[in-house]
């Protein structure tokens, strides 16, 4: 039963350390992106598989995260998120995120779409956003990834991101609501252990 309310994850974290310059995003034949809107999050995310995803994403809009979903005509192909600086990203602890920039997150590509690149342009799109927004300023830009998702993780090291240590959480789900209470440590100093492929 308390499995249902209580959760320890752990995360594999990675900081930009790339040139502040445009990123050159290609994207496969037909597909296009643009930067997530109301309009945009409804159209494509309509249908009843979506419905979960669109309500996740209208929050995300209203509390001032940004998100770059790529597309084929009316069928979204991949989705990915940042939270500014002072706002921690849904699934790590305030306490220790809100202060250091911009942090990717929630990115995802739908199963029969992969391979194709779209995670890795959908995340220079982001980068290219913070470039936009802080004219080669000095910022820090961090993004996480669970320790098993290989392919993630071998993405965000090719775009010039390197590996900060660990970030662990625990969290507890608020009965009879949809919040819950996260806090942890980030051990920024532990070295990531090899991939296996």
């Amino acid at each position: 039963m308390l499995e249902k309310f209580y959760s320890r994850q752990n995360f594999v974290v990675y900081e930009y350390k790339g040139l502040w310059a445009p990123q050159e995003v290609v994207l496969p034949e037909g597909m296009r992106w643009e930067i997530a809107t109301r309009d945009l999050v409804c159209r494509l995310f309509s249908d009843n598989e979506s419905i979960a995803k669109r309500n996740i994403f209208l929050s995300f809009l209203e509390q001032g995260y940004r998100g770059v979903i790529i597309y084929k005509d009316d069928s979204w192909v991949t989705h990915s998120w940042m939270s500014l600086p002072g706002k921690a990203p849904i699934h790590l602890p305030k306490k220790f995120i809100t202060a250091v920039g911009y942090w990717l997150f929630y990115s995802h590509t739908r199963a029969d779409f992969r391979k194709q690149g779209t995670y890795k342009a959908s995340l220079k799109i982001l980068l290219n956003l913070i470039n936009d927004i802080e004219h080669n300023k000095k910022i820090k830009v961090y993004a996480d990834s669970s320790v098993d998702n290989i392919g993630a993780r071998h993405t965000l090291l090719s775009i010039g991101l390197i590996p900060s240590g660990y970030i662990y959480t625990t969290s507890i789900r608020l009965p009879k609501t949809t919040k819950s209470v996260i806090w942890g440590s980030w051990d920024k100093q532990k070295p990531h252990l090899p991939m296996s492929s």
